[in-house]
């Protein structure tokens, strides 16, 4: 009886001890407002990937249950980029490069027309590109692998894709 009472509080120490070393889930994206997530990237000098939605799009919430759900995709973008959802369709202010705008508003200055997009940003919160689209996870972990290690600045989309596939 007593060694099955050790046994139990060991077993209770042991699990405690592996969910608290583990900290937050690593296998979600921490998404971040605009406005925090634009602080939180300029503070630790990463890029910015923005998942543009709206709450009747079925590609969206695709995106979200797939792609974004990818274990290799969420490692990627935790090392490298601050994750920043916006709705397309929200009255919410936001300021950008000292501007206020509606959430709406702003993802149509940087050329979102449809759902989902996501929106690339340099660490200093420079548009870089957008991409329209839902997109397959073993696709998306490419692209943001070549935006995300500066490849876009030396090497095409096309060449980068033949380099992978060797």
């Amino acid at each position: 009886m007593k060694q099955s009472k050790i046994f139990a509080i060991v077993l209770v120490v042991l699990f405690s001890i592996n969910t608290f070393a583990k900290g937050p889930d690593d296998s979600k994206i921490k998404w971040y407002s605009f406005d925090e997530g634009l602080k939180k990237s300029i503070e630790l000098k990463k890029k910015i990937i923005m998942d543009v939605y709206t709450d009747w799009c079925v590609w969206c919430k695709k995106m979200d249950n797939a792609t974004y759900s990818n274990l290799n995709v969420v490692s990627y973008l935790r090392d490298n980029y601050i994750a920043i959802k916006l709705d397309a369709e929200s009255k919410k202010k936001i300021s950008y490069q000292g501007k206020e705008l509606t959430e709406q508003e702003f993802s149509r200055a940087v050329g979102v027309t449809g759902y989902p997009a996501t929106v690339f940003f340099d660490n200093a919160a420079n548009l870089i590109t957008v991409v329209p689209g839902y997109i397959e996870s073993k696709d998306f972990l490419n692209i943001i692998t070549f935006l995300g290690e500066d490849i876009y600045k030396s090497k095409s989309y096309e060449d980068y894709l033949k380099s992978v596939k060797k």
